[in-house]
């Protein structure tokens, strides 16, 4: 189930018009806005798998993951606070 971001209306898979609202869905096409969050989101979680390998392998990548990692939570906690 979705909601419509304008109204915040409960719509169907089908629906394509919010029935309060009138807002048209844009289902399918993605912004640049959405690709970029979920090109940061991969990479987060890329992130914190290379923090958990470098956890049990002999490697000194640890600090750089870690500070990667951070910058990125830190850089999305600040993207949702904004929006």
């Amino acid at each position: 189930m979705e909601r419509c971001l304008d109204c915040n209306c409960v719509l169907s898979a089908k629906e394509k018009v919010c029935p309060l609202c009138g807002t048209t869905l844009r289902k399918g096409r993605l912004g640049i806005g959405e690709l970029a969050a979920r090109g940061g989101t991969l990479i987060f979680y890329g992130a914190i798998l290379a923090l958990i390998a470098s956890r049990f392998t002999e490697s000194p990548a640890l600090p750089v993951v870690l500070g990667i990692t951070s910058s990125i939570l830190l850089f999305v906690m600040w993207k949702k606070t904004r929006s």
